[in-house]
């Protein structure tokens, strides 16, 4: 695999790894190890654009697009995944801020004021498929990408924490197997906090894992979630959760989970 000239792979990464050997899990995204004063989580950013409402769900637009003959039908193996499967409209991966007519739209404001309650009830990290009705997003609204933050979160997010180092400040990023599609050896790369975007580029996707050398600070997003987790000193996670452009919710488990799905 190849690399952008401002990251570089991390020679010996097991090595460099092993202060997360204990925690959940490589696959996916590491959790932090419970060292950090406070943590918070990003919940990605979704977008409504108001003219589409009365369309119906994804799942019915790509469902009716296909019997128009508008586009062809997933077929593997011989079995139409189209028909068998939901179209849940939660994009996999990373997502760039809608143009045109699609305008922030608030998980607060979609879900209503029990969404925090309902969230902290659960043993799961925060994810839009526990509050939303349905398999499948209503085509009108451009839902929060699973495994990855997506463009205004991750440009939030590294101006909160160029406050601390700079944005040129060195990071360590980890994708996990999944997401680097690499099960062979540890994905491990070191380059510049303002530099991130190259490795979107290259993995589709923020790394599963972000620190710097200190370990001062530590984020994680999962494979399989919507929402992205800050652990680090009170004063760096309350910035986060002022950020304008950031929207946050404070979660604990009950005890640690071993992999965070829904």
């Amino acid at each position: 695999m190849s690399f952008f000239s401002s990251w570089e792979p991390v020679h010996n990464p097991i090595s460099v790894l092993g202060w997360l050997e204990d925690q959940e899990d490589p696959l996916t995204g590491y959790w932090a190890p419970s060292v950090f004063e406070d943590s918070t989580w990003i919940l990605h950013a979704m977008y409504q654009d108001e003219s589409l409402l009365g369309l119906g769900t994804h799942d019915d637009v790509e469902k009716e697009s296909i019997r128009r003959g508008l586009r062809g039908a997933d077929v593997v193996g011989g079995i139409d995944l189209s028909a068998a499967t939901v179209d849940s409209g939660t994009p996999l991966g990373w997502a760039e801020r809608p143009d045109g007519p699609w305008k922030r739209l608030r998980w607060r404001e979609h879900f209503g004021p029990a969404m925090d309650a309902t969230l902290d009830r659960r043993p799961w990290p925060p994810n839009d498929a526990a509050l939303r009705s349905g398999q499948s997003w209503s085509a009108s609204i451009s839902a929060p990408p699973e495994g990855s933050l997506d463009e205004a979160s991750l440009d939030a997010l590294v101006d909160v924490l160029a406050g601390v180092g700079g944005a040129a400040a060195p990071i360590l990023a980890f994708y996990g197997q999944v997401p680097a599609n690499n099960y062979e050896s540890p994905t491990l790369l070191v380059g510049g906090l303002d530099s991130i975007g190259e490795l979107v580029d290259q993995f589709g996707s923020t790394p599963s894992n972000l620190w710097p050398a200190d370990r001062s600070w530590f984020v994680m997003t999962d494979w399989d979630i919507t929402s992205t987790c800050l652990w680090g000193p009170t004063a760096l996670v309350h910035g986060v959760r002022q950020h304008d452009d950031l929207e946050t919710v404070d979660w604990a488990p009950p005890q640690h989970v071993s992999g965070a799905h829904e």
